[in-house]
């Protein structure tokens, strides 16, 4: 969570990410699928706010859903399959920040997915910057922990 500012709007990090995802459908028009449950310091659920953002740049309301309920990557991947599975969908795109790609990719692998991904670019500054990525390096390490040593949440 995180994503929404407290009017309810996108972040500029999730901005770009929307940005990313307006652009991958523009190119080949599909369903997005977007997750996110409400953060305590938000006034909506994250896929709320995210279909609303994807509504008012264009996409057509029946190709954008929203899962509101999604607490982690890998509820995400499997909330979103499952519901694109349902509308016939074939091949998932993963779309997220470029910094937590490739470990996006890796849940939806280990859940038997075979996805294609694009990241968004990671808003720039060193506070931010290292702020995210020092975070994603620690949920690599929890990734690894549970995969590999069989470690409980």
């Amino acid at each position: 969570m995180g994503g929404q500012r407290a009017t309810g709007k996108p972040s500029v990090q999730l901005q770009w990410r929307l940005d990313k995802a307006k652009e991958c459908y523009d190119r080949n028009p599909c369903y997005v699928v977007v997750c996110g449950a409400q953060g305590n310091n938000e006034p909506a659920p994250e896929g709320d706010v995210m279909r609303a953002a994807l509504l008012e740049a264009g996409l057509p309301p029946e190709h954008v859903i929203s899962d509101p309920d999604s607490v982690n990557t890998k509820e995400n991947v499997r909330n979103a399959w499952a519901i694109l599975q349902e509308l016939g969908c074939e091949k998932p795109l993963l779309v997220t920040s470029d910094y937590h790609l490739p470990r996006a990719m890796a849940i939806a692998r280990d859940v038997g997915l075979d996805p294609q991904g694009e990241g968004s670019p990671c808003k720039p500054g060193l506070n931010y910057w290292l702020k995210n990525h020092m975070r994603e390096a620690l949920a690599w390490v929890k990734y690894w922990g549970i995969k590999y040593l069989k470690l409980p949440l």
